[in-house]
């Protein structure tokens, strides 16, 4: 996309899963980041950020739940990962 427009590609990238370094980022540089919808909004109603109407085409891999084998599940571990499938189902 940036050389049909004669511009060339940015240099400076960083890549994180964290949404907060990619606020600190966007922050402290002349730079764009991409968010989860609802984080990006949360902190644009902040006034952290500006949240930029692109259309974005993008497939993301599906999310999966991490636990310690060999470890007891407490109750409310357990309860926690019940409410995450169920709402993961509906979707």
């Amino acid at each position: 996309m940036f050389y049909k427009h004669g511009l060339n590609p940015p240099v400076d990238l960083i890549e994180s899963a964290s949404f907060l370094t990619i606020l600190t980022f966007v922050r402290q540089r002349p730079a764009i980041g991409y968010l989860a919808r609802d984080v990006a909004q949360h902190f644009e109603a902040q006034g952290l950020l500006k949240v930029l109407a692109l259309e974005m085409h993008i497939e993301l891999p599906p999310v999966g739940i991490i636990t310690m084998r060999g470890r007891i599940r407490t109750p409310t571990c357990a309860r926690l990962i019940d409410c995450l499938r169920q709402a993961a189902a509906q979707r």
